[in-house]
This record gives structure tokens, C-alpha cells and sequence, in this order.
């Protein structure tokens, strides 16, 4: 009951059930690590920590660790969120989730080198993952950062690839482990798509930018919906203006 609850979204019924499980058997470690996960999600990492500790009193598993990575990093505690994760991983090779917890924890410390590997890992190992072309939006985001913009073209030329399929991988609802995901709604998975679509261009843009090929990043900035964001493409497009020259222009995105 704890887990259709929560495949439901039901929260507080699915929280209510699993301590009520616990109590009944409280040497189960996933049940301890289902109420992880429901304080991970009600932003108590904290709270998070000792469920998930709980459960390690009880089995040693990929996924309390992983639970512990995903806390550390909600506290912002990103080395000890990498060890976690590398716990995770060294017990299960196929949790996807954490190596890609990895490696955002590696590029929020600037260790881009790092990240890229991790996002190069990823790339291989978990090519029909549901997060493939987020993976490459963010290795070419770190490409970037060490100025490799024809690398980070690269990679962003084949999320584009890969989010165009008729098929694309990141419609798929199996990871790497053979666990059936929840399907979303059309919606939802419109709206996902759109988001790493953007993130794609923006990284685009600022790749084409370093290379100054600056009609190109005008291109892929004004594919950049308008929104509370919009500062981003709007510096962007008036400095690849002013490098061109085209002053008139400039002052029209300037108002």
C-alpha cells in the first residue's frame, strides 16, 4: 500500500504505510530506505540520513547509499555526496542515477575534468537512459567551462541527434537495472523535454560564442524562449552583436 501510494504521488498516505511497516518489520532495510526517500522528497536530508542509515544497519545496499549521496548533495555536502555515490556504484555498476549524481557533484565543485568523465561514463555505459541527452547537455556545459567548444558542439550536435529520434532514448521507462519507471504524462514528458532542449541551445550559443562564430550563437540564443531567464540570451545575443558590429541591433535589445 506504502508503494502505490507513492507511485500515486500520495506522499503522506505512502509515509503513513511505511512506518506503520516498519514497526512490524523493522529489520526490513527497504522500508527504511522508502522513508528516505519520502523525507528526501519533503526536503528533510537530514531525516533522510538516518532512515537510510537505518537501513545499512540491515543490509549493505547500492540503493541506502545512493539514498546517502542524494542527501549529502540536497545539503549541499557535495565530497561526501560523491563517496556515497561511489559506494553506491561499487556495489551496483548500473545505478545510473548515481553516477550521475557524480558528476553534477563534481561540477559543482569546478572539478569539470571530472565531471566530463563521469558524463563520458555515463554516455557509454547507459546509451538508451532516459537521461542520455541530459548527459550530453552537461558534458558539453563543462566542455565549455575549459573553453573545448568544438568538444562541447560535439556533444551538444549529438543530444540534438538523439532528442530528434523517432524513438528517442529518453522516452524509455527502463534503466539500466531492468526496473520499470513510472511513466509520465505526455505533458510532463513534453515539458522535460523542452527544458533540456533549451539548456542544449544555451550551451550551443555559448560554445558558438567562443569560437566567435557569433551569427551562429545569435541563432541558437533566439531559440531561448522569453521568460524570467530571458537576461540570459539577451547579454548573449547584444555582445555577439557588438563583436559584429552591428550596433543598430544592438540598441534595439538594449531597450
Amino acid at each position: 500500500k506504502g508503494n502505490c501510494n507513492w507511485n500515486l504521488e500520495k506522499k503522506g498516505l505512502a509515509e503513513d504505510y511505511y512506518l506503520k511497516a516498519c514497526k512490524i518489520i523493522p529489520k526490513d532495510p527497504k522500508v527504511w530506505i522508502n522513508l528516505g526517500d519520502v523525507a528526501i522528497s519533503n526536503d528533510s536530508a537530514t531525516e533522510a540520513l538516518m532512515f537510510y542509515e537505518k537501513s545499512l544497519l540491515y543490509d549493505e545496499s547500492s540503493d541506502a547509499y545512493f539514498g546517502k549521496g542524494r542527501a549529502y548533495k540536497s545539503l549541499k555536502q557535495w565530497s561526501l555526496a560523491i563517496e556515497y555515490y561511489d559506494k553506491a556504484l561499487k556495489l551496483d555498476e548500473h545505478n545510473e542515477q548515481a553516477l550521475f549524481g557524480k558528476a553534477i557533484c563534481y561540477r559543482v565543485l569546478k572539478k569539470y575534468r571530472k565531471s566530463i568523465d563521469c558524463y563520458a561514463t555515463f554516455i557509454q555505459k547507459f546509451g538508451k537512459s532516459k537521461n542520455i541527452v541530459r548527459a550530453y547537455a552537461h558534458k558539453a556545459w563543462a566542455e565549455n567551462r575549459l573553453e573545448n567548444y568544438d568538444k562541447a558542439l560535439d556533444s551538444c550536435h549529438k543530444a540534438i541527434e538523439i532528442a530528434n529520434m523517432k524513438t528517442p532514448a529518453s522516452d524509455n521507462i527502463v534503466d539500466a537495472r531492468g526496473e520499470v519507471l513510472l511513466p509520465l504524462d505526455k505533458k510532463t514528458i513534453e515539458k522535460e523535454k523542452l527544458e533540456v532542449m533549451e539548456f542544449v541551445f544555451r550551451v550551443r550559443g555559448v560554445a558558438f560564442q567562443g569560437l566567435e562564430q557569433y551569427d551562429e550563437a545569435i541563432k541558437c540564443f533566439k531559440k531561448l524562449k522569453v521568460d524570467k531567464d530571458w537576461t540570459f540570451p539577451l547579454v548573449h545575443i547584444i555582445e555577439c552583436l557588438g563583436k559584429l558590429g552591428r550596433i543598430k541591433e544592438q540598441k534595439e535589445y538594449r531597450r
